[in-house]
């Protein structure tokens, strides 16, 4: 499709383009894969296991401002460039911002989302991740990201202590939230990292200086040696 498209899919599976311009794509029922490539679109996957992306479908996709949904169904939705809006509804959902500075959502937009386990992953920017129910991974990536699990225990990863300072609004260790450190961070042990209760600054020492990583709520109740794996 081209132009100013206003393509909708049936319950087969379906393959939408929105091509350039200003698009709104629907897959509606069936297993879909919908792509917004140029202009500020908004793509809907509806039922299914649907794959939505914002712009190109490699990582060079267009630097517009996209609204994706990715409907009930296990989806696949990513923004690419430009500061998009993604929601992955019903589902357990794969949500990944891209560049620019993404808000990102595991369920539906508000509180009584979906209660799946959802994966978020924010990207390059400033990113809000918000993951709802179910018990998410909330991953903000580069840039000072915002991060909110919502209800169940969920997990906030982090692949470096230099991808900037990422403020989680959440966290609660009796409700078995975890702090996930991938082997890209470098730490070796638990020791390493350090918590202040009053600032929520979580800090982390390799060769005798902190380099502040995140910033809890103050009633987190983080415990370094339960709450910090390594994997």
């Amino acid at each position: 499709m081209g132009g100013n498209e206003n393509p909708h899919g049936d319950s087969a599976n379906d393959t939408l383009w929105g091509g350039a311009g200003d698009d709104s794509l629907d897959g509606e029922q069936g297993n879909d894969w919908l792509t917004g490539e140029s202009g500020r679109d908004i793509i809907r996957g509806g039922d299914g296991n649907d794959t939505v992306l914002g712009g190109n479908e490699n990582p060079y996709g267009d630097s517009a401002n996209d609204t994706l949904w990715g409907g009930a169904g296990d989806d696949y939705l990513d923004g690419e460039q430009g500061d998009d809006w993604l929601s992955g509804e019903d589902g357990q959902d794969t949500v990944k911002g891209g560049d620019g500075n993404d808000t990102l959502y595991g369920g539906n937009e508000n509180p009584v989302g979906d209660s799946a386990n959802d994966t978020l992953l924010g990207g390059i920017g400033d990113d809000v991740l918000g993951g709802e129910q179910g018990n998410d991974s909330l991953n903000g990536e580069a840039g000072n990201d915002t991060l909110t699990g919502g209800a169940g225990a969920d997990n906030f990863v982090f692949n470096s202590s230099l991808d900037g300072i990422d403020t989680i609004t959440d966290f609660s260790s009796s409700d078995g939230d975890k702090i996930q450190i991938v082997s890209s961070f470098g730490a070796t042990s638990t020791s390493q990292f350090t918590y202040n209760s009053t600032t929520g600054a979580l800090s982390f020492n390799q060769n005798g200086n902190d380099t502040h990583f995140a910033t809890l709520n103050t009633n987190a109740g983080l415990n370094i040696t339960q709450d910090i794996i390594l994997v």
